[in-house]
């Protein structure tokens, strides 16, 4: 088995994650960052956003632990809160702060 292979597009490092767990052996944390990334108009992360695709593989993921009814719970409790939270900060100006803040500094 090769352990860093996954069938998924966004919610490939969960499930890399979740089957590194399954095998012998165990996780050493590391504090350190070993990993830089930026998202961009063409990334997947993106991509997989505009066409339903993280839905779908976070549900997938979610029905590998817990009943239907439970991950989907949790899935329109996420979605409820971010969407919430993102409509909160397009009120009060906090988006836009936080944008000239990172363009700034």
């Amino acid at each position: 088995m090769n352990p860093l292979r996954s069938e998924y597009s966004f919610a490939l490092d969960w499930d890399n994650l979740v089957r590194l767990a399954e095998e012998p052996g165990r996780f050493i944390c590391d504090e350190r960052p070993l990993l830089y990334y930026r998202v961009h108009e063409g990334a997947t992360t993106k991509a997989c956003i505009r066409d339903n695709r993280r839905f779908a593989e976070e549900r997938e993921m979610f029905c590998r632990f817990w009943p239907e009814p439970v991950a989907d719970g949790h899935i329109m409790g996420f979605i409820r809160r971010l969407t919430e939270s993102m409509s909160s900060s397009f009120r009060t100006g906090k988006l836009v702060r936080i944008r000239k803040r990172k363009m700034q500094g």
